[in-house]
């Protein structure tokens, strides 16, 4: 009875030992993931430090899941016509660190919750079938001190829904391309600290939900740049003795002052910053 007992035991303590073994490969391979997607594949904890084990990423590459960061410093990254480059569904910044570079078929971005692009490096983004980017439910894009060009087949910026806002914050030099037209149906311009360079005379327009020109969205390339770099054009290109509301080109404006995005403007010769 007592051997009987014993060999119980130890078959029990073997089936304990057996389940531990077939439950711990598990906990090992249990990892986060996170709403961000770089080429297609998920960002996860156990990627999350090297994307550069992403195929098509180099460079250097991470994500940050307690600030919702994803850094680029000097990478290269490309991808086909079946994924997309970056996908975001949650609130999200990208830092530029030196010179970085991406390139697809698909589009650059899209954004399903608010993002910034920020930091002292740049990025060059370029994509030879589709457009660009993409702003998903409403979210808006805020672009803050780096130098960046997007160039997208027929949109440099495009929304899909109602909602989205741009906010160009005291760039180098920003630039977005596209043949149908550089950006479009987006639902507000914020401009603090940056004007658009070129074409001269370009501004939001409300009614065509975009950056436009004498009544039609501006198509092929927008500039925009520091607002401090062209102060000089200011108060001497529109004098006191002329009337109105003026961009820092010289070009009369025909929106009210309340209708205007935040920028800097010459009015009745004197210039005003909007807040």
């Amino acid at each position: 009875m007592k051997t009987k007992l014993h060999l119980r035991n130890n078959l029990t303590a073997f089936a304990a030992l057996l389940a531990m073994m077939l439950i711990m490969p598990d906990q090992t391979l249990a990892q986060t993931k996170y709403g961000l997607w770089v080429t297609g594949k998920r960002v996860t904890s156990d990627n999350c430090n090297d994307l550069t084990c992403l195929e098509d990423v180099s460079g250097k590459v991470s994500f940050s899941p307690e600030t919702n960061t994803l850094k680029l410093s000097d990478a290269t990254i490309t991808y086909g016509a079946t994924v997309l480059g970056i996908e975001n569904d949650i609130p999200l910044t990208i830092e530029l660190e030196g010179n970085n570079k991406i390139t697809g078929s698909n589009a650059i971005a899209s954004m399903g919750a608010d993002t910034k692009i920020c930091g002292s490096g740049s990025v060059e983004m370029t994509v030879d079938y589709d457009d660009a980017i993409y702003l998903k439910r409403s979210a808006s894009l805020t672009i803050e001190d780096c130098t960046m060009s997007v160039k997208g087949k027929n949109y440099g910026l495009l929304p899909i829904k109602e909602g989205s806002t741009l906010i160009v914050r005291n760039v180098a030099t920003l630039s977005f391309e596209g043949a149908e037209a550089a950006i479009a149906d987006i639902d507000g311009l914020v401009l603090e600290g940056s004007s658009i360079l070129t074409p001269a005379g370009a501004a939001f327009n409300k009614n065509l939900r975009g950056v436009a020109k004498g009544g039609k969205l501006v198509s092929g390339k927008v500039v925009f740049g520091s607002a401090a770099g062209i102060d000089a054009v200011g108060a001497d290109a529109v004098s006191a003795a002329k009337p109105g509301i003026y961009n820092l080109h010289g070009t009369r404006l025909q929106q009210s002052w309340e209708s205007l995005p935040k920028g800097i403007y010459i009015m009745d010769g004197v210039k005003k910053v909007k807040k």
